[in-house]
């Protein structure tokens, strides 16, 4: 738990610095219109760049190291590594790639991402789940299907799931920019 504990709040550091740019790196002068800052209601400057990061950093980094880990624990004796591997390789797909929506301020944009994924990802486990039923009933004498339909259907979740996290990366500046526009 404790080892959850401090990548959550390695993210949150990150997240923090990448706040703190905004103003930074905004120059004024090359803006067709000022970027109005009011403390009031919280409007200010999205960087894009940082939205990209945000999103990126948010999905490639989790997944990545969750990956890496969940292939090189493959003793018992590392059960709970393998558990927060798991619960970083879920994050890194399902959660990681709204963060830059979150960042622009379009939160509604980013939870129907996460939504998204996660309808998809239970789809295409329901057809998993499907597959592998029929195949072993195949495989010990029985007389079941073809396993090509919920490979299929596994198949096209996958490549939804993994359309919605790219395209919500490849989004994030493009809303910092439309934000930034608005104000």
């Amino acid at each position: 738990m404790a080892k959850k504990g401090i990548v959550l709040f390695l993210f949150m550091i990150f997240m923090h610095k990448a706040e703190g740019q905004n103003m930074k790196n905004h120059d004024p002068g090359n803006s067709t219109r000022d970027v109005k800052e009011t403390s009031k209601i919280g409007i200010h400057y999205k960087n894009p760049e940082t939205a990209f990061l945000l999103s990126f950093g948010n999905t490639a980094v989790p997944a990545v190291l969750g990956a890496m880990i969940l292939s090189n624990t493959n003793d018992s004796g590392s059960q709970t590594l393998r558990y927060i591997a798991g619960d970083m390789l879920i994050y890194g797909i399902l959660i990681g790639p709204s963060i830059g929506s979150f960042y622009d301020g379009y939160v509604l944009r980013g939870l129907g991402g996460i939504g998204f994924r996660i309808l998809f990802t239970g789809v295409g486990a329901a057809a998993f789940a499907v597959g592998l039923a029929i195949g072993l009933n195949n495989a010990f004498g029985g007389k079941g299907g073809s396993t090509a339909i919920p490979v299929g259907i596994l198949t096209g979740c996958a490549i939804l799931v993994s359309g919605s996290a790219l395209f919500q990366i490849i989004e994030a500046p493009l809303l910092a920019k439309k934000h930034n526009h608005q104000y």
